[in-house]
């Protein structure tokens, strides 16, 4: 194990520039220095005395209730989110029209009452005080050391700490929060703000498992921030607990910009921190540090945002999950904008705007959307308790933010309504939902073609990936997909993509769900098509390039990759739509006797292998495989062991057996496997 970790930390240096190598030694060396020397300072909570004596808030010796009094006073005028515009108008509306979403949320909130928590399709029920520091995957509990001496990257320490970190996002505090605003329900405050003290109070400044990530830190400034608005009114709320808040949310501050996620590591992570920073300024100025934290949050937003999502709208991490990480960060940041009316640079707002395109683009006519990438099963904000995916919130927000009727989602969402407010929900409903013109839509930069065209008088969507392993020199959230396509008919998915699973805590599994037979895609002598050297690092890459994409009688794509160049070949696909079918030829250029694999992982349905085809039954349709040459050997395999198997995870945590089609052969190159895909009703 030991020798598989330096293996790792080699891998992980080689990945950086010298000007970062200097960073993290600099970083560990203050660490070292702050863990000797200013370990009491952190276990010992500063009183509020103290506290307020730092900021500008004590400028007269006065009793510290007045000035708790004045600070709170001053939190408590102010109205943050869009939906406080109405407060009174929303709750009708809750009444009238979302009166299901509400009552699912005040059931979930008499869960949470009773310590009950949901988290990745898990529940856990604490039948004491909560345990914090508790990792309900393996029921143990992570012991209260300095933050630096906790390597959760060993399964020893932790097998999956997201699990861990997912209950400290306090994202459910939000959720007893719309419980006590809908019902007025003193009990749900009370015992909200009996958690919040309770979890600063086990949770000491830079001590445990939950100030180990700077985005977690980052994730619970906004959920406490949302919460608070929510819960204000309360009685239970009180200045000396908005003191005891502040105090930290300063720490939480501190400890992000002390621990951005710089250089290599600048990904999605950055902009979750950079947005948290943001928040502690822009809603707290009475910290004295809130202008620095607004300029340093600012800046940073702005530059590394159009450095993490290119131009036509997808994000240089490949990942669709991590996609609506990034809008939802770049909609809050522009909330939290206008609330002190600044404005974002043009660059940005065209980006946010091209991410909702893109988004838009993929999902089929039942909201489905492929799991392209990592998924980890987490959000930005919880707002909707009932919603697993958030991508009608995202395309309903965008479709307010940006007056654009085309990104209309069936019904206005309740995250949007939360997001956007009375005004934006009337605007929503003027909207008239247009028809798709555009059959093909292309994504250069980011390397995806997307067909949206009826088949048999259904509506289909095809995505064909031909883009980049993933953002960087760690590509850390990338799969070796080059080449794959995903296929929903009729809002079914007839092809789909693996999933997840599981990063730290899936051992080999994690490198099957990134690998490239649990994608639908050829493979070469067992091999992936890029090397995965860790859970989030590569070696060797495979690049990807778009040939040809026409659309006469027929629509035509073609594209190759390089990632099999060490083995004396290369990978070229072209795929073809004509009337009611697609044809795919897999062609393998170069030399030598070698193994093709094909791989096309099945949505739910049944199987009938018929010599050279394979015949599919979904719920509404029939999709016949057939498969050229005569030679080809043809499977339909289901669950099994690994390394080949058929598995998909359609949540974090969770996966299940699955239906592929394989089809193998072994000749020497150039050689070519013809797929034709025919749909019936």
């Amino acid at each position: 194990m030991s020798r598989f970790f330096n293996h790792l930390k080699i891998s992980r240096l080689l990945a950086m520039h010298p000007v970062e190598i200097v960073y993290r030694m600099r970083q560990e060396i203050f660490t070292r220095f702050d863990k000797v020397f200013y370990r009491k300072r952190y276990l010992k909570q500063e009183s509020v005395d103290a506290f307020l004596r730092r900021h500008v808030l004590y400028q007269h010796k006065k009793d510290r209730g007045n000035i708790a009094l004045t600070v709170f006073n001053k939190f408590f005028k102010r109205d943050f989110f869009p939906w406080q515009e109405d407060v009174q108008g929303l709750l009708k509306l809750f009444d009238d029209e979302y009166l299901d979403d509400k009552m699912f949320t005040i059931q979930r909130a008499k869960d949470l009452l009773q310590k009950r928590f949901f988290i990745f399709g898990r529940t856990h029920q604490f039948q004491n005080e909560i345990d914090w520091h508790f990792d309900i995957f393996e029921e143990k509990s992570i012991p209260l050391v300095y933050y630096k001496d906790i390597n959760y990257w060993d399964s020893g320490t932790v097998r999956e700490v997201k699990y861990v970190w997912e209950l400290n996002r306090h994202q459910h505090f939000v959720t007893m929060a719309k419980a006590y605003l809908f019902t007025g329900n003193e009990t749900y405050a009370q015992e909200l703000f009996s958690r919040w003290e309770h979890w600063i109070e086990k949770n000491p400044f830079k001590y445990g498992i939950n100030w180990t990530s700077s985005l977690e830190a980052a994730f619970r400034l906004i959920s406490w921030t949302w919460a608070l608005q929510m819960v204000k009114n309360s009685r239970h709320f009180t200045p000396l607990l908005y003191i005891r808040i502040l105090q930290s949310i300063e720490q939480h501050a501190l400890f992000i910009e002390g621990k951005l996620s710089l250089y290599s590591s600048a990904n999605n992570h950055l902009l979750g921190e950079a947005l948290g920073l943001y928040y502690a300024g822009c809603y707290y100025p009475e910290l004295h540090q809130s202008t620095r934290w607004c300029e340093t949050g600012y800046r940073l937003f702005c530059r590394e945002f159009p450095e993490q999502v290119f131009e036509d709208g997808v994000i240089k991490e490949q990942s669709l999950h991590y996609q609506q990480y990034n809008f939802y960060f770049a909609l809050l940041f522009k909330i939290a904008i206008d609330f002190v009316n600044e404005s974002l640079p043009n660059i940005t707002l065209n980006r946010l705007e091209n991410m909702a395109h893109f988004i838009s683009s993929l999902m089929d006519s039942r909201g489905n959307v492929p799991d392209i990438g990592d998924q980890d099963g987490g959000c930005v904000i919880q707002l909707d308790e009932g919603e697993r995916t958030p991508f009608k919130n995202a395309l309903n927000t965008a479709a307010v933010l940006f007056k654009r009727s085309d990104f209309k989602c069936s019904g206005f969402t309740q995250g949007s309504l939360w997001l956007c407010g009375m005004s934006g929900y009337v605007l929503f409903n003027s909207f008239q939902t247009p028809g798709r013109t555009d059959a093909v839509r292309r994504f250069p930069y980011g390397g995806y073609i997307v067909i949206r065209k009826p088949v048999v008088t259904l509506p289909q969507t095809l995505c064909f990936d031909c883009g980049p392993l993933g953002l960087g020199r760690l590509a850390a959230h990338g799969h070796a997909d080059a080449l794959s396509v995903w296929w929903s008919v009729d809002g079914e998915p007839v092809l789909r993509d693996s999933g997840t699973y599981l990063y730290l805590g899936a051992g080999q599994w994690r490198d099957y769900f990134r690998g490239t037979s649990a994608h639908n895609t050829l493979r070469v002598d067992g091999l992936d098509q890029s090397e995965i050297q860790g859970p989030f690092q590569w070696g060797r890459r495979a690049k990807a390039e778009l040939i040809e994409c026409t659309q006469n009688k027929s629509i035509l794509m073609r594209a190759r990759h390089n990632g099999y160049s060490h083995l004396g070949v290369y990978h070229e696909r072209a795929i073809e739509f004509k009337e009611n079918f697609w044809i795919i030829r897999d062609i393998l250029h170069g030399r030598g006797r070698h193994t093709a694999e094909l791989f096309f992982h099945l949505g739910e349905c049944t199987t009938r292998l018929a010599e050279q085809s394979v015949l599919c039954r979904f719920r509404n349709l029939q999709v016949t495989f057939h498969f050229l040459p005569q030679d080809v050997k043809i499977s339909v395999e289901k669950g099994g062991a690994l390394p080949v198997c058929g598995w998909q995870s359609y949540y974090f945590g969770e996966k299940h057996e699955s239906t592929v089609i394989r089809a193998v052969i072994k000749k020497p190159c150039p050689t070519e496997l013809i797929t034709t895909m025919k749909v019936e009703q």
